[in-house]
Formats: C-alpha cells, structure tokens, sequence
C-alpha cells in the first residue's frame, strides 16, 4: 500500500511553524545552520508523521483519509534522534502527546496581542484544555452537553469523573514559575431532571498531576471551587504547588465530580506565580456539563 507522505511544500510549511527547531520539549537543536559552503546549508529536521503515513507504522489510525495523513496538521517537526525515537516506542509517545508538543512549539513562535496575552502574563505557556477519557454526550433539557454519572472519588468500582486535560510548560529558565492553584468556577447551575444513568466505562488510568475538584450546589454565582487533592505518583496528598520547568510541560488532568448532581455551566482557571506575581489564566471556556446524582451503593452480602 502507497505511504501517505508529505510533499515538500508541507514540510516547509510544518518546519517552519515550529520555527525550524526540534519540538521535542527541552532539545535545543536548530535543525537548519550554515556549512563552509556559502552556497550550501545542513538540515537535521524531519516533519514527522503523528499519525503514520502506513499502516504497521506507529499510532497509524485506519479511519483517517490520505489528505488527512499528508496534511500539515499530522505533522510534528523534529531532529533526526527524535524523529526516530518517537516511532521507535509509540506507547510512551501517544498521538495527544505529540499534538501537545506541536502546538507548544508553535506557540512559543506566536506575538501575544498587543504584546501581552488575555492574562497579562508572558511566562508560561498553556495548552488549549481537552476533554479527556469517558462521558457520554446527550440530550438534556434540550441542550447536547456531556453526561457524568457522579461518584465519591476514591469510590472503588465506579465511574470515571469528566476530565478536563491541558499542557503548562515554563517559557523561560531565567525565572521560576508555579501553579498554585487550579479551579473550577460555577457560574450557572439548575436541577438534573430524571434521565436514566449511563452504562458503566472502564475508567481511565489515574495520571500524574491530577487535580480533583468535588462540586456541589453553589450558594452564590459564580461561585469557586478549589482542588483539594492531587495525586502524584499514586499517592494521594494536600494540594502543593506544582513547580514548572521550561525542558518538559507538565501533564494536567483536572477531575469533576459533583456531590449533588445538576447541570453546571462552568470554566477551568489556574493560578501561575512568577516571583511575587500572581496572574489567572483561563483554562476552559465556559461548558455545560450534566451530572446525574450520585447514585446509592448497595452493601455487600456477606
């Protein structure tokens, strides 16, 4: 079967959003630089598949047409090391990872409008949020949003919560950066009415990073809700600040849940601390997101 490569305007087109440089985070390699020859230069980059050009390749998705396989936007630009390991172990280098990296590295190319971006803040750089793992969209109350069933985290055997997945990656190494606080804000909510439950997922593996936040009916509007709990590396402990680094961006999985069940219209916000600035950065738009109420566990026989 043909490859469904790139031609070479579209390599151009994908080195050149990512400004020539491997956007594998932390490599330092320009891939294009001058050689004795004044007519003549060296090029270490390839324009990588994320989804492969063939199948038996790596992360090769069956459902995608040949246009969209040779399309610019299947395309990471990379060093030729990385550009290889990548496809070496397609496991440890999912399709949403690579799209991470490409979109970072054409954002650190990007000028913030009039010179600063929505939150007054240059030092970090934020992904575009993602829903992440099971929900079932559906018709409630006449509007199509994601249906939850709600569960008590750490319920063993229940649903998976909505996830909402981003990206946050240090811009600069001259200078610290935190998050020290991630947060859902409620700002409209209504009775559920009577639907019936959704069938049981397989619940995703838990992430590092991840943050939790358990809604429940707001007195007020709009009203906030913290993260009260993070796991890290399996363990489950307070809030902390999660320090950013400008060689890796780190993964965020922000976890909803609600105690009470109902149709929140909410946003995402994180807090990034630069030395004694604090700036909020808009992590998801407002979203309307259907929670069933928790449903009652039956006790076990014995």
């Amino acid at each position: 079967m043909a490859r469904d490569d790139f031609t070479a305007s579209t390599k151009r087109i994908i080195g050149a959003r990512a400004g020539f440089r491997c956007s594998f985070p932390g490599c330092p390699l320009s891939t294009y630089g001058p050689v004795e020859d004044p007519n003549r230069f060296f090029n270490l980059g390839v324009a990588a598949h994320i989804s492969s050009a063939a199948p038996r390749g790596a992360r090769y998705r069956p459902e995608m047409a040949p246009e969209q396989r040779s399309h610019s936007s299947n395309g990471i630009w990379l060093c030729q090391n990385h550009a290889k390991l990548i496809d070496d172990d397609e496991t440890q280098f999912p399709i949403d990872l690579l799209e991470s990296w490409k979109r970072l590295a054409e954002e650190r190319l990007k000028k913030p409008p009039s010179g600063t971006n929505a939150s007054g803040d240059d030092a970090v750089l934020i992904s575009p949020a993602e829903r992440h793992g099971w929900a079932k969209d559906a018709t409630v109350d006449g509007r199509t949003m994601p249906l939850v069933q709600s569960v008590p985290f750490g319920a063993d055997g229940g649903f998976p919560s909505y996830i909402v997945r981003f990206y946050i990656q240090k811009k600069s190494p001259d200078a610290h950066a935190i998050v020290s606080e991630v947060r859902a804000v409620v700002h409209a909510w209504q009775e559920m009415p009577p639907y019936p439950p959704p069938a049981p997922p397989v619940a995703p593996p838990i992430r590092i990073n991840t943050y939790f936040v358990m809604l429940s009916r707001p007195k007020d509007l709009p009203h906030r809700f913290p993260a009260a709990f993070k796991i890290e590396d399996g363990r489950v402990e307070e809030s902390v600040a999660l320090v950013l680094s400008e060689e890796f961006p780190e993964v965020i999985d922000v976890k909803l849940n609600s105690s009470s069940g109902g149709i929140y219209r909410l946003s995402i916000e994180a807090d990034i601390v630069e030395g004694i600035s604090r700036h909020t950065h808009l992590v998801l738009g407002e979203t309307e997101i259907a929670f069933l109420p928790p449903f009652e566990r039956k006790p076990k026989l014995r």
